[in-house]
């Protein structure tokens, strides 16, 4: 399984494929025996090669549960509890990097909003019924596609998606969303992070505080497999990382900041059995900065 991935360290090795061991077990309640996950390329190949035809549609539907309904969740929670202390009208939406745009149409009909934008260069992610969705789904590969006036989104989303963008192309990307937000729109981004999680998360287990002991280069190597983890072998979706493109809060942070929007809320999450893309994480919340 391991065979595709560069300069890999046994330890991280380890230490991963034990979390995903949980994550999947937890999740899918799968058998999965260590020597024979090793030998299977994507999780459909898993599935297929040790399930029975019944247990394949079982665990096919627990998948689909996850992916519509706890994924979102989990993913935007930070985000809802804001909206529910500071209401914001979020009747256009925008998702940069959305892939086939599960999640955020979950947050879609949840917020009840009006008109959902999805932004992703890989136009193979795309839902199969998209024309279907036409209405009020618009599904393009860049910014400059979208066909609306100046500062009328309401709510840009970026979620697990910064870290694949050079220095360069992420500053260029943020300050097309700054000019498009509206004046009083919000900005969510989910981002994995390279923070001592250990002291800021209420809840930890034994791969927090794993996590907590490993020096940068080893975290950036544990973000780096989990994109092959949670992107190549969960979902089949090949996508570049570059581990100088993670890092911090106060990283993330200040990248915002220099875009021109003000932080209104930030915090962490760690490892959580109940996720397919475990790794610590930081989401921040920001609106445009007043002039």
């Amino acid at each position: 399984m391991f065979g595709s991935l560069k300069s890999l360290d046994s330890e991280i090795d380890s230490f991963l494929f034990d979390f995903y061991e949980l994550s999947f077990k937890s999740l899918l309640a799968l058998t999965f025996p260590r020597n024979e996950a090793y030998r299977y390329l994507t999780l459909a190949d898993y599935i297929t090669g040790n399930l029975n035809p019944n247990q394949r549609v079982s665990v096919s539907e627990r998948l689909k549960s996850y992916t519509e309904n706890i994924a979102p969740f989990l993913k935007y929670r930070p985000l809802l509890e804001f909206l529910k202390k500071t209401p914001n009208p979020s009747k256009e939406i925008l998702d940069f990097g959305c892939a086939s745009g599960i999640s955020s149409r979950w947050l879609f009909k949840m917020l009840k909003a009006k008109r959902l934008y999805g932004v992703d260069t890989d136009s193979s992610v795309l839902p199969r019924n998209i024309a279907k969705l036409a209405k009020k789904f618009l599904w393009v590969n860049s910014l400059t596609e979208i066909n609306n006036p100046s500062e009328q989104i309401d709510l840009i989303t970026i979620v697990h998606t910064l870290h694949h963008l050079t220095t360069n192309t992420r500053a260029i990307i943020l300050n097309d969303i700054h000019e498009i937000l509206n004046e009083h729109g919000l900005i969510y981004v989910l981002e994995d992070s390279l923070d001592d999680i250990l002291n800021k998360v209420m809840r930890t287990n034994h791969f927090d505080q794993s996590y907590h002991s490993f020096d940068n280069r080893k975290r950036k190597q544990v973000l780096l497999r989990n994109d092959y983890w949670s992107n190549s072998w969960t979902y089949g979706r090949e996508l570049d990382s570059n581990v100088e493109l993670y890092h911090s809060s106060p990283e993330w942070r200040e990248t915002l900041v220099s875009i021109g929007f003000e932080v209104l809320e930030y915090g962490f999450s760690g490892f959580d059995p109940m996720r397919l893309h475990g790794v610590p994480s930081t989401w921040i919340i920001a609106r445009k900065r007043e002039q």
